[in-house]
């Protein structure tokens, strides 16, 4: 259940591969098993389509001090996917903050959507992924707020 650990299983595993690898962490009841919670989560959403399943994880996941405490924990630097070329590096706080959004969006929960996507800009520093911005932007139009929208657009 090794934060570091657990993101190497990732970037080798897929998702179904990696499943009970992440239930088995999950049950420790760790406070550094949020990479756990959040692959559960994006297995829930992106292959089962299990949104309202997913939402549970990726709330687990950003109570745990792995996604949510970055900055601050020693192991941070091992992290980071040596895969991703930003200058920027992407905090996982964000990424999910942004998972959770996308799970709201889908399930029709537009104000949870919008307060999901404001805790990403705040956690990304304001650097969302142009789906994640998109996504954000689609909410704001479902909900008739146009220049908002409109904003996350120009942003792209």
């Amino acid at each position: 259940s090794h934060p570091v650990a657990g993101r190497g299983l990732k970037r080798i595993l897929s998702l179904d591969e990696l499943q009970p690898f992440c239930e088995r962490a999950t049950k420790q009841n760790s406070p550094v098993n949020g990479w756990a919670w959040r692959c559960l989560g994006q297995k829930r959403s992106w292959v089962d389509g299990e949104d309202s399943s997913a939402v549970i994880c990726f709330q687990q996941a950003l109570r745990c001090r792995d996604i949510q405490g970055q900055g601050s924990d020693s192991h941070e630097m091992f992290y980071l996917d040596p895969r991703n070329t930003s200058i920027v590096p992407v905090r996982a706080s964000g990424e999910t903050w942004g998972e959770l959004a996308n799970c709201y969006r889908r399930l029709g929960k537009y104000s949870a959507a919008t307060r999901a996507y404001e805790e990403a800009s705040i956690a990304s520093d304001g650097c969302l992924s142009p789906s994640t911005c998109c996504a954000w932007a689609q909410v704001q139009l479902d909900l008739g707020l146009y220049d908002e929208a409109a904003e996350k657009c120009d942003v792209i």
